[in-house]
């Protein structure tokens, strides 16, 4: 049985999305070429690769490690909220029923599965791994207010909001996610201790639940309710290098910051027998 259960809701690129449903695009009215370079810029880059690092490293020290990675694309439909939230403003789904029913199918067993499998293994943490912008975007040039929320019609404003240099506000850095928003602890403290120690050593920058913390609509927020670990969010330069529509997995940035995720996953599993 996994000792440390890794959580990689939304590293997919949306490329198998798209062959089982070819005709998305046209069904929700959407530019083709608008709707993948939206995909590029929701995925969490890097974010798998990190995670199969993290598993290799850890399971070099002789801990059982285990994987649950999502298959559906984060900008169409969100794992990692409640279904009733899950779908994105990329179409109309009052007006798409059907479509929309089938995602919310699609998400729905993704749920059971990650928290049937969390529920039979128990594990002594778990760690969901996410990845963002390195930067907080204005809402115009001029702006210092937040950056524009995705409605149905206004995908190349929110676009811009991303991918325009002259939009781009204050620097993140990794974000080791243990509260809800209104300042309740979901994540476990010592381990969340213990990391921050190590990226601290490795002269990573870090803060606690800033930019983001959880909220009661995140999956995340009932995982951790359950089960002893933290959300983390990195930064996407961090881990790749180009923009954010195009980014391109830097394994030398990747195993930077693994280690001292490993780091501090060991300390932790060492403060608990080892399983059978």
């Amino acid at each position: 049985m996994p000792d440390c259960m890794l959580l990689c809701q939304h590293g997919d690129d949306g490329k198998s999305f798209f062959t089982e449903f070819p005709g998305f695009s046209t069904s929700g009215h959407i530019d083709k070429s608008l709707l993948e370079k939206y995909i590029a810029v929701e995925q969490d880059a890097g974010t798998t690769s990190l995670t199969h690092r993290l598993a290799a490293r850890i399971s070099e020290e002789g801990y059982a490690v285990g994987i649950l990675e999502v298959r559906f694309p984060r900008g169409i439909i969100d794992s990692n909220r409640i279904t009733e939230k899950s779908i994105q403003n990329v179409f109309n789904s009052e007006s798409n029923h059907s479509l929309a029913e089938e995602l919310r199918s699609l998400h729905k067993t993704a749920i059971a599965y990650i928290e049937s499998k969390l529920s039979k293994v128990q594990p002594s943490l778990l760690l969901d791994i996410h990845s963002m912008a390195h930067f907080t975007p204005l809402a115009s040039s001029e702006s210092s207010v937040r950056a524009v929320k995705l409605e149905l019609g206004n995908m190349e404003e929110y676009l811009d909001a991303w991918l325009n240099p002259l939009r781009r506000g204050e620097r993140r850095y990794v974000d080791i996610i243990t509260q809800l928003n209104d300042g309740t602890t979901v994540g476990d403290i010592k381990f969340s201790a213990m990391l921050g120690a190590e990226l601290h050593k490795a002269n990573i920058p870090y803060r606690f639940n800033n930019p983001y913390p959880t909220a009661p609509e995140v999956m995340t927020t009932k995982y951790l309710q359950r089960y002893p670990g933290v959300a983390i969010d990195i930064p996407k330069d961090y881990l790749a290098d180009g923009p954010l529509d195009a980014l391109e997995i830097n394994p030398t940035k990747v195993e930077q910051i693994a280690i001292p995720i490993v780091n501090a996953v060991l300390k932790y599993l060492k403060t608990f027998p080892k399983r059978n």
